[in-house]
């Protein structure tokens, strides 16, 4: 499945805050990283995006990674039928620093979203 992964302007990624924001009412999977190590994502999940990165960057456990580096979200549209999936394949390919709990569905192979040095 091919992807089209959201990037703010000059093709990087969104930073967390105003991600929450442009991701609403969109549902598919999403993956937060922090500046300090830009090609491995923090974590990974899937739902609705905006929802679950505004809950995110409200979140201390979290915020607390961005002593690393600027906390920062990319996330692609996938029908719900094929997010978790998604997902997995993701968690597999990409082994975030925070892992969730893998679901039940096969992996679905997509493209990885592409990193542009700031």
């Amino acid at each position: 499945m091919e992807l089209q992964w959201a990037l703010a302007n000059y093709g990087r990624r969104f930073p967390l805050i105003q991600a929450g924001e442009v991701g609403r009412s969109i549902h598919g999977v999403y993956l937060v990283y922090h500046d300090g190590n830009p090609e491995r994502p923090l974590l990974i999940g899937d739902g609705n995006i905006g929802e679950h990165l505004r809950a995110i960057s409200r979140d201390p456990d979290l915020m607390i990674c961005s002593v690393f580096g600027m906390l920062r979200a990319t996330w692609a549209a996938v029908p719900a039928r094929y997010s978790e999936g998604v997902k997995n394949f993701l968690v597999g390919e990409l082994e975030p620093v925070i892992r969730s709990s893998l679901g039940s569905a096969a992996p679905v192979p997509v493209n990885l979203p592409q990193y542009k040095a700031l």
